[in-house]
This record gives structure tokens, sequence and C-alpha cells, in this order.
């Protein structure tokens, strides 16, 4: 029902525009996390941080002037810190699907949810939400 992409949260006085401008750059980055794993693939080098939220502190008090987040969550943290901006990543390596999971056994709870996010979806009700919480592009 949404499809989770990442983003640069980045310090608005380091220059970074784009994944290029990490180059030479010690990126925050969450461990075991899917961006770990591209900033490896690029040859960036990661400051490893436990939990999001420590990725997000330590842009913000400068022990790093950059790392990826799930688009969402770096919307949302930042959405009153004039002084970080956020750069979608146009990166289909980084975009997540989310889903309900259900036990299969559990038929009428897989249909009542999958109702349930049917009738979000139709309402625009998970746009607004995406929309109060800044996670919209």
């Amino acid at each position: 029902y949404y499809t989770m992409s990442y983003a640069i949260l980045a310090r608005a006085d380091a220059g970074i525009r784009g994944p290029v401008d990490l180059v030479g750059k010690r990126v925050a980055v969450d461990a075991g996390r899917p961006a770990e794993y591209w900033l490896l693939e690029h040859g960036l080098e990661r400051g490893i941080y436990k939990r999001q939220e420590n990725v997000f502190r330590g842009v913000e008090i400068g022990e790093a002037p950059a790392g990826p987040l799930p688009f969402p969550i770096a919307t949302w943290m930042s959405h009153e810190k004039p002084g970080l901006v956020v750069i979608p990543l146009a990166e289909p390596s980084l975009e997540v699907p989310l889903g309900a999971a259900t036990r299969r056994d559990d038929v009428a709870l897989t249909e009542a949810v999958d109702r349930a996010i049917d009738r979000l979806l139709a309402t625009g009700a998970v746009g607004e939400i995406l929309r109060r919480y800044h996670a919209v592009r």
C-alpha cells in the first residue's frame, strides 16, 4: 500500500545536494539498514549509529554532515529544523514496499486488514496521513 524511499538528511551548511556530494565525507547511517549497504556499495565512508534517531541527532549536532534515512522519518523529524535539509533519493535499491502481515490461518483478519487498507486508499486517507507527517514528495 506504500513504497517507502530514502532521503539524505543533511546540514543546510554542508553543501550537500545529492549523493555525489557525500564523497570524502563520513556519512551517518543506521547499522544494518539498506542505506548502510548502499553507502558501502558506493564506496562512501560510513559512521555507524544504532537507531535512526541517533543518525538524525548526529547530523543535527554536526557529528556528520549527512545521513540517509527513510524519507518519511527524515521529513517528519526535520520539519521544524531550518538548519537541516531533506534531499529525496531516486534510488530503486532503497525503495521498500510496505504492507501488513497476518497469520496465514487467520483469513478473516487478513481480509479485514485488506478491506481497511483499500478503504483508506480509496478515500484518500493514506495521502492525507502522509501529508500530515510531511512524508509526500
